[in-house]
């Protein structure tokens, strides 16, 4: 019966001792989403990149409420020759879950500022970051249902392969 007993006490305290808790899986789960470049703040957010030869991925979204504006920031990268890669700030649009359009304010594409309109290099195998702010949000709107922001690239030293299109963010979620 002592046997039986401490057998039973090994195992659980060995159970017990080696076992993790939910917070510490939660915690090694997001780390290695991070690693892996799984979106873990905003999982449902869906991403279309205006070109099929770039990546575009969303680092953050937040509100600043003194300014009544929303910050975009984003990251570009391509594996092709040098691009020439231009946002159009002016009509660019977000929408919120009740239908309500914003327009964009400002934009840059790495250090090139964009009132309207940013254009810039974006070397080969380079990520590049960028981001674009809309205006005239109040922080009572939690999330962009759906974001559109115009693209357009070429070849940095010409020879074609010019395109435009949007890139598209659904169900994204503000941090204020």
């Amino acid at each position: 019966m002592k046997k039986l007993f401490f057998s039973f006490l090994f195992i659980f305290l060995s159970i017990l001792v080696y076992s993790q808790n939910c917070d510490a899986i939660i915690k090694e789960n997001i780390s290695l989403k991070a690693q892996l470049g799984i979106n873990t703040v905003n999982p449902e957010v869906e991403v279309k990149s205006f070109n099929n030869n770039f990546d575009f991925k969303i680092l953050s979204c937040k509100g600043k409420s003194e300014d009544q504006t929303v910050t975009i920031e984003f990251l570009i990268l391509h594996h092709q020759v040098h691009k020439s890669v231009s946002l159009d700030v002016g009509n660019a649009k977000a929408y919120d879950i009740s239908g309500n359009e914003f327009s964009g304010k400002s934009g840059f594409l790495g250090n090139d500022y964009a009132g309207r309109y940013s254009h810039t290099k974006i070397p080969t195998n380079i990520p590049f970051k960028g981001t674009i702010t809309f205006k005239n949000i109040l922080p009572s709107v939690e999330m962009f249902k759906f974001v559109s922001l115009p693209f357009s690239q070429e070849n940095f030293d010409g020879g074609g392969d010019s395109s435009e299109g949007y890139a598209e963010i659904k169900n994204l979620k503000i941090e204020w």
